[in-house]
């Protein structure tokens, strides 16, 4: 079999503890010795602990020249992490600003360099080390008009195409997350670049849920549309992900992390093997991870399914993208209007919940009087029927939510989709909406919809859904910090069971999800689990809502009656950013003072007047206004 095969290591983290670090490099450079040295080393960031020059010193020193001596110079490849930005030096040069003021910061142009040039002092001691100008791969890559590196490679007959990315741009703070990018522009010239290779692998430090929200929708379409590996970091846990951006798959590898901790402490480190069969359309996986009992990299039995796991050996296997891609276009040959098989088993929903298929949409009436939907855009809060309306405008984040949940049926495992917002953000209509678009898009789903609060969520009720071929389970619930620690221990139990067939579509307000009993790391820590903020609008949602505004002429548009649909985008933006926060209703007041302006006020005591004539409990005077005054 002639394959290609790498070594992926990541977040050494260099400069955090100088003994247990220097102990770790040696045996990761004892443990490559003793086997056949790998085609090409992939590192992805986080090299250093706080992107100081004695920090990239020590990497160079005590493990760097030794990975050359045994792989060579040109096999190892690079990209920086945000551990990688010494991020005092970037103090004046915040991402807010340049999101504002610089629109051409990624540009691959002289101009776009230019700007990039200003947070450089922040991946100084990265670019200037000596060491990792020893590389002809990582050479200062980051000062160029292309804003990555690139390489197409002939290698045992597959012509393999390598694209390096900083997504450390924006790093800044603690609080990173949703906040980064590695730049769309620089992505789609970077793919382009590597077009023709047969397999394409790109390399980032953070996961794609780390991104902004304007760039993570676009740079999933061209990872998608170019069917990549995507090899990266961050998370300190080796594990996978079938991804689909533009109805494309693509594949997301991360590997654990080359040292957190000392072999003394709780927390294990990691690596991971990979062989690419190009013949075979698969990849071969073998995750190890440090073993201090036995002084030796044993294997990481829990970082894949075990589903995918090469009976007799130490290989998880893999369908390449390509090998997806195919499989799934197969699949959507089948009449998208074929209805849902009923399951084998029978099964009936308990109190509180109702089962969701295409047969049940099609009874529901969506096709509400103008009064209900003009009252929807003033605030009132959406059904299933009115919420699935025409007329009701789909949010990218629809979309998006529905391709990653139907996709994720390739991981074999259990995923929890979390879609957060504060209130009056629009959570309970794209929630709805997914509902739809999952069902929709495939007759073998079936959805579990929580309706009442009283609702339980046992073991049982789960254990009691129907295991029919080529069937999935989607559970939903728009108040899902009501049921956080049950769907938290039922998730974990469906991993242990070989579950893959059941997932989680969940909403709730931002601020009530922290405050459930199951900390934010365990969330995070949990394999399938991904966090869809919704915050504000982009210029295509404003579209779609001023569309919709406008099939009712003035009574829909109210202010912006007399405005063009492009400045009416634009005002409806630069409301819905000017008032986004976590802060409840911030958002809903934007779209309603644009598009009631002066009689703003009045709408908001006609509300206050419905609560007023609403009495807490009977025989108790008060009103509901009473509790908000």
């Amino acid at each position: 079999m002639n394959t290609i095969r790498w070594l992926h290591l990541s977040d050494f983290h260099t400069g955090k503890d100088g003994y247990g670090q220097c102990q770790l490099f040696q045996y990761i450079l004892n443990h490559i010795a003793d086997r056949e040295p790998p085609d090409f080393v992939f590192i992805t960031g986080d090299i250093a602990q706080g992107g100081l020059k004695e920090q990239y010193t020590k990497f160079g020193e005590e493990f760097l020249l030794e990975l050359v001596e045994k792989v060579g110079e040109s096999n190892i490849f690079l990209v920086p992490g945000n551990h990688d930005v010494d991020w005092e030096e970037k103090e004046f040069a915040s991402r807010d600003l340049i999101r504002q003021k610089s629109t051409k910061f990624f540009d691959t142009s002289s101009e776009g360099l230019s700007k990039r040039r200003k947070i450089r002092p922040g991946f100084a001691a990265y670019v200037d080390n000596e060491y990792f100008k020893l590389l002809p791969n990582t050479n200062d890559w980051l000062d160029s008009k292309a804003g990555c590196f690139t390489r197409i490679i002939d290698c045992k007959g597959t012509k393999l195409g390598i694209l390096g990315l900083n997504t450390a741009w924006f790093s800044e703070d603690k609080f990173d997350k949703g906040q980064l990018t590695p730049g769309k522009a620089i992505v789609e010239s970077g793919l382009g670049v590597i077009a023709e290779a047969e397999i394409k692998i790109v390399l980032g430090h953070h996961p794609l849920d780390w991104f902004h929200q304007e760039d993570e929708e676009p740079i999933r379409a061209l990872f998608g549309k170019h069917q990549v590996i995507y090899l990266h970091g961050h998370l300190h846990k080796t594990g996978s992900r079938f991804e689909v951006g533009a109805g494309h798959p693509f594949l997301a590898l991360r590997t654990g992390a080359a040292f957190r901790a000392r072999e003394d402490d709780k927390w294990v480190n990691g690596l991971l093997w990979a062989e690419l069969d190009s013949a075979a359309q698969r990849l071969l996986l073998e995750p190890r991870k440090w073993n201090k009992g036995n002084q030796e990299w044993a294997l990481d039995g829990d970082a894949f399914p075990e589903r995918y796991r090469e009976s007799g050996t130490d290989r998880w296997v893999l369908p390449l993208p390509g090998a997806l891609a195919a499989a799934l276009s197969a699949q959507q040959t089948k009449s998208p209007s074929a209805p849902a098989k009923p399951p084998v088993k029978k099964f009936k929903a308990p109190p509180g919940w109702e089962i969701v298929d295409r047969a049940y949409l099609a009874r529901l009436d969506t096709n509400p009087e103008e009064a209900v939907i003009l009252s929807y855009f003033d605030g009132r809060q959406p059904n299933l029927g009115l919420a699935l309306c025409p007329r009701i405008p789909r949010r990218a984040v629809v979309r998006q939510l529905a391709e990653r949940i139907v996709a994720a049926t390739g991981d074999g495992r259990p995923t929890v989709n979390m879609l957060l917002g504060a209130g009056g953000e629009g959570k309970s209509t794209a929630f709805l909406q997914t509902i739809e678009a999952v069902v929709q898009g495939d007759a073998a789903w079936r959805v579990l919809h929580r309706r009442g609060e009283a609702a339980e969520l046992s073991p049982k009720l789960v254990d009691e859904l129907p295991q029919d071929t080529g069937q999935h389970w989607l559970i939903a619930s728009d108040d899902a910090d009501q049921i956080a620690e049950d769907v938290y221990r039922i998730v974990t139990g469906l991993q242990s069971k070989g579950r893959g067939d059941v997932h989680f579509l969940l909403s709730a307000r931002h601020t009530e999800w922290r405050d459930t009993n199951i900390l934010q790391h365990r969330w995070e820590d949990l394999p399938g689990y991904h966090e869809e903020p919704l915050r504000g609008l982009d210029e295509e949602d404003a579209a779609r809502i001023v569309a919709a505004w406008g099939e009712y002429q003035d009574k829909g548009l109210g202010k912006l009656a007399g405005s063009s649909p492009e400045d009416a985008v634009k005002e409806l933006v630069a409301a819905s950013r000017s008032e986004t926060s976590q802060d409840e209703g911030a958002f809903l007041g934007a779209l309603l003072r644009l598009r009631l302006g002066d009689e703003f006020k009045g709408h908001v005591k006609k509300l206050l007047d419905r609560l007023n004539g609403r009495k807490i409990l009977p025989g108790n005077r008060n009103t509901l206004l009473d509790a908000f005054a």
